[in-house]
């Protein structure tokens, strides 16, 4: 009886995942960065699955949701910051991410607004969809985690065109922190707390 169950429950979440997996594919292929950025890492799926691992039970659909959102726009920035754009470039989409306001976008070359447009659109859909839930929870958390994340983006970028080579120490201080895990840890923290407690 206990393996019945565990199949079927096994069954029912495989089931869900795929729901999922199938909406957050037709979100990428609807905002369409991939056809028109394409340097950018196109790994929905891969994604997904992250998000599932860190919130595996099925009730934390929109967690899932959100944090696959959330984080294929932050691969997307790092793949712009890290090898294609110009350090000017960089320089612009810094401080575009600093102001966050749409008005910021017009000083940005063009393949630079479709991410910076899709990056803040998505942060409001995600409080929209939060409170139309009646799930309230400030974003400005996120917004500022993006800030510092992009801070850290410009850092290794200088040294990049640079060609500098940093000390372990410093390497520690910002690359480690410039791969996205503690705000990814912070997002996902407060995305179940706030969906745990509405």
């Amino acid at each position: 009886m206990l393996l019945k169950f565990a199949k079927l429950n096994f069954n029912f979440c495989q089931m869900h995942y795929t729901k999922e997996l199938k909406i957050m594919t037709k979100w990428w292929k609807e905002i369409g960065m991939a056809p028109k950025l394409s340097y950018i890492r196109d790994r929905i799926v891969e994604v997904f699955l992250f998000a599932v691992g860190k919130f595996f039970e099925p009730r934390y659909s929109l967690a899932r949701i959100h944090a696959t959102k959330f984080s294929m726009l932050v691969t997307a920035l790092d793949d712009t910051c890290d090898a294609y754009a110009t350090l000017r470039e960089v320089i612009s989409l810094h401080d575009a991410f600093q102001r966050w306001d749409l008005g910021a976008m017009e000083e940005l070359p063009s393949y630079m607004r479709i991410l910076y447009q899709n990056m803040l659109e998505t942060v409001e859909d995600i409080d929209r969809e939060m409170k139309a839930r009646g799930k309230f929870g400030s974003l400005q958390p996120t917004i500022d985690e993006t800030k510092s994340l992009m801070i850290l983006y410009l850092a290794t970028s200088k040294w990049a065109r640079a060609g500098h080579v940093p000390t372990f120490e410093d390497y520690m201080e910002v690359g480690s922190s410039a791969s996205g895990l503690h705000d990814f840890a912070a997002y996902g923290y407060r995305w179940t707390i706030v969906i745990k407690s509405n």
